[in-house]
């Protein structure tokens, strides 16, 4: 059951809500007290407390562990924060024939190994991407972390594979559910967690140019 702001459970229904206006003030709950009484659960309960975390202390604490990190975490991080912002604006603007156009050739799967400063390279880009997610005010699920991933890497020069999956009965498309990633050499940028559960329709990346 989905509760409003300031509710909590514990072991059962909320019992009392005294949280307003975001204030951080102690919260009871209903539990029962002991087990295999023939009274009523409702008869005998005990209390216990916690505190409701305050949307604006969990932001000011993400502030500072941003503004604890070393230089090279921040500049990736902000390049992570502006490359979600694009991937969304692209997302809602653009229709996905254009989109895949852009990222890459269809049916065109990248190399299965990069050497390891790429993929170390990958991996932090990966790193920043799904921490900066967590924070956005937009929608920054797998399609806009796949594709700012994948911008993030074309910045680099490195090749970069996204994936489209679905779960689900074909038959049913109400019940399908899809899901994107992003793969660099052997390393899984974004939505790579996830991906066994789907089955790919379809990839896209940049054929290597040839040398000759």
């Amino acid at each position: 059951m989905e509760l409003p702001f300031g509710w909590e459970c514990q072991n059962g229904k909320p019992w009392q809500k005294l949280c307003r206006r975001g204030l951080s003030l102690p919260v009871f709950f209903r539990e029962p007290s002991f087990q295999g009484s023939a009274r009523s659960p409702h008869q005998h309960f005990r209390l216990s407390r916690t505190r409701v975390k305050r949307p604006e202390a969990t932001r000011a604490f993400a502030l500072r562990r941003f503004l604890a990190r070393p230089r090279e975490d921040r500049k990736l991080l902000l390049e992570a924060f502006c490359a979600l912002a694009l991937a969304r604006a692209i997302a809602l603007c653009l229709p996905f024939r254009r989109i895949a156009r852009m990222i890459g050739d269809l049916g065109t799967d990248g190399p299965a190994s990069l050497p390891s400063e790429q993929e170390d390279a990958a991996a932090k880009v990966g790193w920043a991407v799904a921490a900066m997610a967590r924070y956005v005010p937009w929608d920054g699920r797998c399609l806009t972390q796949a594709i700012a991933g994948w911008r993030m890497l074309a910045r680099r020069g490195i090749v970069g594979t996204v994936y489209l999956g679905v779960a689900g009965a074909p038959a049913s498309s109400d019940k399908m559910v899809f899901h994107a990633w992003l793969r660099c050499g052997t390393k899984f940028v974004t939505g790579g967690n996830g991906r066994l559960h789907y089955t790919v329709l379809a990839c896209f990346s940049r054929r290597e140019k040839s040398h000759d």
